[in-house]
């Protein structure tokens, strides 16, 4: 028998296979003790030892099949929540650490570059006293709807915060970081925010820091979180990078 549930063609093959086997197993006794017995002829014996196991079978299965298959939606819908914000449908901060993890020991393995972005909703709290919490709740999906859609497939995005992201980027230098963060600063400064709510103009600003050989993920973060707070500080809705490496060589700016 299957032991995984996952599709509804999953269900009609479990039920099929156990249907089958409950024939073929009920035939098999019924002609053992018919034989040994011999008190009835194998051709009659036959009949209800072919009927019961069609009759009952495949209901049973079915809805044992039908139960197996919600519970590993729901297995599925549980995993998924863990590691994904509500919001948003990024990451959250947890699975972040866990995929940005395994692929940054990955690049460190060959020699791979890696670069983080990290990227802040600027004057958000004035967003929310003036506009409410909704239309802040809405700023923040389409903020991350503009993340989305202009990173590539293999980079990873999170929210992990109110209104900050975070981006890991596989193989990708301080340039190619800093072309992705322009890239989406320019696209959510034009965006017309009126249509959910916010007439204002919204912008993000956006730290990235490239470290080949940094200590872990969380220090490389540190250091995009400092060129963040640099971006803030030079007038927002700006990109401010580092080369640096964390473990001490010389920063190089880019941007």
């Amino acid at each position: 028998m299957r032991r995984k549930i996952r599709t509804r063609r999953d269900i009609a093959i479990q039920t099929a296979l156990v249907t089958g086997l409950s024939v073929l197993a009920s035939v098999v006794v019924t002609v053992i003790v018919t034989t040994m017995l011999g008190t009835v002829s194998i051709a009659i014996a036959l009949i209800p030892a072919i009927l019961v196991p069609l009759m009952v079978a495949p209901p049973i299965t079915y809805r044992m099949s039908v139960l197996h298959h919600r519970l590993y939606l729901q297995k599925k819908l549980v995993e998924r929540m863990a590691a994904e914000d509500s919001l948003t449908g990024l990451a959250n901060r947890r699975a972040f650490f866990t995929q940005a993890r395994y692929e940054f020991l990955l690049a460190r393995r060959h020699r791979q570059r890696t670069s983080i972005i990290m990227c802040d909703i600027d004057h958000f709290k004035r967003i929310n006293d003036k506009y409410g919490h909704t239309a802040g709740d809405r700023v923040i999906v389409e903020v991350a709807k503009a993340i989305r859609e202009e990173i590539r497939e293999s980079d990873i995005a999170a929210r992990i915060g109110g209104e900050e992201y975070v981006i890991f980027l596989y193989d990708a230098g301080a340039a190619d970081a800093t072309r992705i963060a322009e890239r989406i600063r320019a696209r959510i400064a034009g965006e017309d925010f009126g249509r959910i709510g916010v007439p204002d103009q919204v912008t993000v600003s956006f730290g990235v820091a490239e470290s080949p050989f940094a200590a872990s993920v969380k220090a490389l973060m540190d250091l995009a979180d400092a060129k963040l707070f640099e971006a803030k500080d030079n007038g927002r809705n700006r990109v401010e990078t580092s080369a640096a490496t964390v473990s001490g060589e010389p920063s190089a700016q880019i941007a």
